[in-house]
């Protein structure tokens, strides 16, 4: 930068030297003073492409003027006060980047404005604008403009680039244009200041919108949301064309709406589909030119408000769009609220990882093409971001090719296909909306064919070659005898191996045979945590028995329910007192097995046969059982093992009850694949740190545990 010396060359605003923040500017020093990426989320910048024979000294008198005639652009922030401090003169110097040697300029031009993206401002001691000009021919160049989102909004950088056309026509003509006065921030920013009081009734407007918070949307993202809030973000850019723009300004009117509350509803859709909800907040941004009665004024006078406006998915889009439209008048009409204020005014949790209300914000604006320089050939591109605030934000820029959606969107969370597919959505539910406005929310197509054919087609094509006509004591068995001296389960009192295990299990379901005519019954199983809790579970399915597990430590009156419910046939247990549970089934106590009694020949049990009934909590009510085959058992397990890619080397320990599905894979997968499974007693599942001793001594290889069970290994210093 440079003093200027001489005369200013346009007309400016009154000369004052300074003028407190406004509320939404004190918004964004907080959120900057986070980081140097913090801060690099309000760099606001457009590279102006320049063909034709460019005037460069004309080009930096035009830019100084335009800067000479804003105060806000000549601002910085008072390192202790909290106010804006104005130079009374500031110009830049236009460095001209040569690139035309570069083997690709445009790659060299790309490269620039991505490291000019990761670049802060010096907030306390400015300036809060840099321009640099890149030559990539003689006759092409690209000026590359960006001012901290503190001193600059979008709007204000269509008046910057009107003006800075008109300066450099005049500048290279030797003229001076014909600007009118510009309105002062310093001013504007004392008049907002003074009118805090009167803004009491947009706020009751805001905060009765929220009488009930909603939850925050949770986006299907591609990583987990890291603990602390993370900045790094980028821009997907694409496009719809001007043939789709005609026909959504069409469809807005018929429906009394307006192409802004047309496009967003349309996106409150698409994110309402992705996230399963119906309470969609969206931020928006409210430019105070327009409701201010200043449209000329250049500087941060922009802030954000959280639109909500819930969807009724059995409505007509035509009918949403109404309702829609309707509330987002309304909020215009309270725009004198910020988000600070409400935020503040809310009986909100913060968290350091999330922004409140919403973290999706949608735009739509026209930029100015800043034609009128003269005989260059101009075309206006807003530069793609390095840092985000929010995990979403739409920008829409209307003109007359038709839409161009910017979409700044968090790299710790998205990939820059998952946020392209979500655009496709978007534009597939306009063009559905365009073609039936009457069609149902939920009715509104989202996908394309080719989509439609890889969610219904390619992604269930999971067809894979399994046993489907043997049954996991089938498996088992077979596995036994490849290696019958391998350990196949082991507790605290000891280990059976392949043949052992099958042997007990062969005399308990021997057992079974003899102790009832019926076939393809119910067994319940009350027995401990132990080598005899498989020895069970394998006997009854091979006496072709379907098991109720039992958890005995459960009250006496909920076990007779679920017997009486399952209609259990028998019970295998370790004692008098669970069998009493049902006293017109047989029992078999495991501890008095005859292993002299050579019994019935085991039966095939055909795959289309009952393997268990599990039943639910019966927290809401009655607990109720679920049924489930051996087909379906036997494919799920052989497919869970593929995936985990469980071998005989593999140690797992079965920590989960047996009267919940978890138990079933960490049980049988091992029994399947020649594996050893190590059974936890229910007190080292209980404290995590007898559960992590066990896993180290028994040197184990997998784990399946719900959340809660791995915070407690976690506490419990468990590592991998």
């Amino acid at each position: 930068e440079r003093r200027a010396s001489g005369p200013t060359p346009f007309a400016t605003a009154a000369e004052v030297a300074s003028a407190p923040l406004t509320e939404p500017q004190l918004e964004i020093l907080t959120a900057a003073q986070m980081g140097e990426d913090a801060s690099c989320t309000f760099n606001e910048s457009v590279s102006i492409a320049l063909d034709g024979a460019l005037d460069p000294a004309a080009l930096e008198t035009a830019l100084n003027a335009v800067i000479a005639r804003h105060d806000a652009l000549r601002g910085r922030v008072g390192r202790s006060d909290e106010r804006m401090h104005f130079a009374a003169r500031l110009e830049l110097d236009l460095q001209v980047h040569d690139c035309s040697d570069e083997p690709d300029p445009d790659a060299a031009r790309a490269a620039f404005v991505a490291a000019d993206a990761r670049t802060p401002f010096d907030l306390w001691s400015g300036p809060l604008v840099r321009a640099a000009l890149l030559k990539l021919a003689a006759q092409r160049h690209v000026l590359v403009l960006t001012a901290h989102h503190i001193v600059c909004d979008g709007w204000s950088t269509n008046i910057i680039l009107q003006e800075l056309a008109a300066a450099y026509r005049a500048a290279h003509a030797g003229q001076r244009p014909a600007l009118p006065q510009p309105p002062s921030f310093a001013q504007y920013a004392t008049d907002e200041a003074a009118s805090i009081p009167e803004k009491a009734a947009d706020l009751a407007y805001w905060t009765s919108l929220y009488r009930d918070l909603p939850p925050l949307l949770e986006l299907p993202a591609d990583r987990p949301r890291p603990q602390q809030r993370s900045y790094a973000g980028a821009t997907y850019t694409t496009s719809f064309d001007a043939t789709l723009l005609a026909a959504l300004r069409k469809t807005a009117a018929a429906n009394g709406a307006t192409l802004f509350s047309t496009l967003f509803t349309a996106l409150q859709v698409v994110i309402g589909r992705l996230t399963g909800t119906s309470d969609v907040v969206i931020g928006v941004p409210v430019a105070a030119q327009a409701t201010d009665g200043r449209p000329d004024l250049v500087g941060h006078c922009v802030h954000m408000l959280p639109f909500r406006s819930p969807l009724d998915w059995d409505s007509p889009f035509s009918s949403a769009v109404r309702t829609t439209a309707g509330r987002v008048a309304d909020g215009f009409d309270h725009a004198g609220c910020t988000y600070g204020t409400l935020v503040r005014a809310l009986p909100l949790q913060r968290g350091a990882d999330r922004l409140p209300l919403t973290e999706i914000q949608f735009n739509l604006e026209r930029l100015s093409t800043a034609a009128g320089f003269g005989d260059l050939s101009v075309e206006v591109t807003p530069n793609a971001k390095a840092a985000v605030t929010f995990d979403l934000c739409v920008n829409i820029i209307e003109s007359a090719a038709g839409l161009r959606i910017d979409c700044d969107y968090s790299t710790a969370l998205f990939d820059q296909a998952t946020i392209a597919r979500w655009m496709e959505h978007y534009r597939l539910a306009l063009e559905s909306i365009v073609v039936a406005p009457g069609t149902p929310l939920a009715a509104l197509e989202l996908l394309s064919p080719e989509q439609a054919r890889f969610v219904l087609d390619a992604v269930n094509d999971t067809d894979a070659a399994y046993p489907g006509e043997s049954c996991i004591h089938d498996l088992f068995a077979a596995q036994a005898a490849r290696t019958p001296a391998s350990v196949a389960c082991s507790d605290g009192t000891g280990s059976l191996t392949y043949a052992e295990l099958d042997q007990k299990s062969t005399m308990l379901a021997r057992a079974l045979l003899q102790a009832s005519s019926v076939r393809q019954g119910r067994i319940a199983i009350a027995v401990d945590r132990s080598s005899s809790l498989l020895v069970g579970l394998l006997g009854i399915m091979k006496a072709g028995h379907a098991y109720v597990p039992l958890d005995g430590r459960q009250p006496f009156e909920r076990l007779r329910q679920i017997a009486a419910s399952a209609r259990i046939d028998g019970i295998v247990c370790q004692d008098a007192t669970v069998a009493a549970i049902a006293p017109g089934a047989f029992a078999v106590r495991l501890d008095r097995l005859d292993a002299k009694s050579s019994g019935p020949k085991l039966p095939r049990v055909p795959s289309d046969a009952s393997a268990y009934v599990l039943f639910t909590s019966g927290s809401t009510g009655t607990p109720k059982g679920v049924e489930i085959g051996h087909r379906a058992l036997t494919n799920t397990l052989s497919a869970m093992s593929r995936l985990w890619e469980i071998t005989a080397a593999d140690v797992i320990v079965a920590s989960s009850a047996v009267t919940v599905d978890a138990s079933i894979p960490e049980l049988f997968i091992p029994l399947m694949t020649g594996a050893r499974v190590v059974l936890a007693d229910t007190q080292a599942v209980l404290t995590g740190f007898e559960l992590v001793a066990l896993a180290d001594r028994a040197k184990a290889t997998a784990l399946l545990a719900t959340p809660t069970l791995w915070r407690i290994l976690l506490e419990a210093a468990f590592t991998s």
